[in-house]
């Protein structure tokens, strides 16, 4: 089978001179080319991983939106550096090897493949959400949750309710209800709380509505949104004791029934 060479991509056409007047930055360290799949190699060493979950989303978000974001490929060994997880999806979506892929082409050894491979993942490097314009995006006409990466249950860990971009009445709420948790927590950090005092909090999420509300009424907490911590901590000791009294309890008449079914053994006569 011949080999597959690397296309090198032309530039795109030039919109107007104001965008092409000036150079291009000294820090850009990638060229962009065409490449074949079987070009392509997972490194071997890559740290990341995904869930079966997170998988699927990855793969409904590339089938919605598309790969708007070219992979970083080092073409002095082969070896992908960004963009695995997103590779392996496009292999599933396409069924077959046999496919090209425009992307960013760097020239490195194999210390700074290393690097960069961490790098680009790296959340240190990330930054963080700013929830209050996260969550005004969230909320524009018509923004999919879905085509964002997100789903239900990670907008309820962020701010604490199911997600509804139709309702700004709903919206309004939740603006509120931020700015009350803001303000308990502004009370709690004032008095004097150390800084592992401030991770404070567990969130519990439901399969559903009825499921929620089963939880709460077998076990007689009120129509709220945060339980007292103290208070499920003693029901779930005193379900402790009393499944091991239980247990207790079985390993007992389980200990009767194999006595009392021992055989009887008689000595013989003389």
């Amino acid at each position: 089978m011949a080999s597959k060479k690397t296309k090198k991509t032309k530039a795109p056409a030039k919109q107007n001179s104001a965008a092409t007047s000036g150079k291009i930055s000294k820090f850009q360290a990638f060229t962009v080319a065409d490449i074949h799949r079987s070009q392509w190699i997972n490194a071997p060493y890559n740290p990341r991983h995904m869930t079966a979950r997170a998988k699927v989303k990855l793969r409904e978000t590339l089938k919605s939106v598309g790969l708007v974001q070219p992979l970083v490929w080092n073409k002095r060994s082969g070896n992908g550096v960004g963009g695995h997880q997103r590779i392996s999806q496009i292999d599933a979506l396409e069924g077959t090897a046999d496919y090209c892929l425009t992307v960013a082409v760097i020239d490195v050894d194999d210390k700074r493949e290393r690097e960069l491979n961490v790098l680009l993942n790296n959340p240190e490097v990330c930054g963080d959400w700013d929830l209050e314009k996260l969550k005004e995006v969230l909320a524009f006409e018509d923004v999919e949750l879905l085509n964002t990466g997100f789903d239900a249950a990670e907008f309820m860990k962020l701010f604490g309710e199911a997600p509804s971009n139709a309702n700004p009445d709903h919206q309004d709420a939740l603006a509120e209800q931020m700015r009350k948790v803001k303000e308990a927590y502004a009370k709690l950090s004032q008095s004097n709380l150390s800084k592992d005092d401030t991770d404070f909090y567990n969130v519990v999420i439901f399969a559903s509505t009825n499921d929620r509300k089963e939880f709460l009424d077998e076990f007689g907490f009120e129509e709220n949104r945060y339980i007292d911590g103290r208070t499920l901590t003693q029901l779930l000791r005193q379900f402790k004791v009393e499944q091991a009294k239980l247990a207790s309890a079985g390993n007992e008449i389980d200990g009767a029934s194999v006595r009392q079914d021992e055989p009887v053994v008689t000595e013989k006569p003389a």
